[in-house]
């Protein structure tokens, strides 16, 4: 029930934002602006609210309010548009053609080079005095700037009023994008969550992968280091044999150099082969198809 009674009054507040609103708008960018300007008269012949201000003989407003400021003076408010001028020295008169609803006021224009603002006073084409004194001028103009001041303060209520209209609008648009923020935020929580959790296995496969290979390349090395050693042994043995069997030549070669009876065997052997290849080339023994040797004529 409280909730229902919290939205009721948040509806009523708005509602009267919304009014203020709409009536601050129009009477801001649609409505005719006046200027108010003051006018004493000890009387006013019958002039009534409405009744039409005249300047050099045409309308440029209307009367605002008739009131009693005391018993013997009477207050005339009129309205006269903004962007009509009217300059220090100014005169009201008041203008009848006989009738009684026929009442109207005639401003003659003054000379003077300052411009009347709004709430200024407006001088009238009859004597007012009372009694007791003769009434102040500062005295009105103190009174009418508090009117003024008390008619700006009013204006910029209904600014306030429309300012915090559009707070309450800005404020539930900020909560709804809140939510939505916050939606988010819960789900790229969760996504995260999810790829952290992707990115342990994948850490826990690539360890095991690095282990594995670690392992893989360690056996390699050490299997490449067998190998190498083995290689490297074979070529000591191919070299030692190598160099024995070198050995063995050259010391066969000193033996033959060194000892004379195998020098005479072989000198001998040579002499031989040698006189055999004469022999053979002087008388060379023939052959026939038959396979029977012939003796060369």
């Amino acid at each position: 029930m409280a909730d229902a009674l919290k939205k009721q009054i948040i509806s009523v507040i708005i509602t009267v934002l919304v009014v203020c609103a709409v009536w601050g708008t129009y009477m801001w960018f649609f409505a005719t602006k006046y200027n108010d300007y003051i006018v004493y008269y000890a009387d006013v012949k019958g002039l009534q609210a409405s009744s039409p201000v005249l300047l050099h003989g045409a309308r440029v407003g209307k009367i605002k309010d008739v009131t009693f400021e005391n018993p013997r003076l009477v207050k005339i408010v009129i309205q006269v548009k903004q962007d009509i001028v009217i300059h220090a020295g100014a005169i009201a008169l008041l203008k009848s053609t006989g009738l009684v609803s026929d009442k109207s006021v005639s401003i003659i224009d003054g000379n003077g080079i300052q411009t009347l603002k709004n709430g200024d006073v407006i001088a009238s084409d009859t004597v007012i005095a009372t009694n007791e004194n003769t009434i102040n001028a500062e005295t009105i103009k103190n009174k009418l700037s508090s009117a003024n001041n008390a008619l700006q303060y009013l204006r910029d209520s209904v600014q306030m009023l429309s300012n915090l209209e559009s707070g309450v609008a800005t404020l539930d648009k900020n909560m709804g994008a809140y939510a939505n923020s916050s939606k988010n935020l819960v789900n790229m929580a969760n996504s995260f969550t999810t790829t952290i959790e992707h990115l342990s296995t994948s850490a826990k496969k690539i360890s095991s992968t690095s282990k594995n290979l670690l392992s893989t390349t360690k056996t390699l090395a050490e299997k490449t280091d067998k190998i190498h050693q083995s290689g490297i042994q074979n070529n000591v043995d191919t070299l030692r044999r190598t160099i024995n069997a070198l050995s063995k030549a050259i010391q066969n070669a000193k033996q033959v150099t060194t000892d004379s009876k195998t020098y005479i065997q072989t000198s001998k052997g040579i002499e031989t082969l040698n006189n055999q290849t004469k022999d053979y080339s002087n008388h060379p023994k023939g052959f026939s198809i038959l396979g029977k040797s012939k003796k060369k004529k």
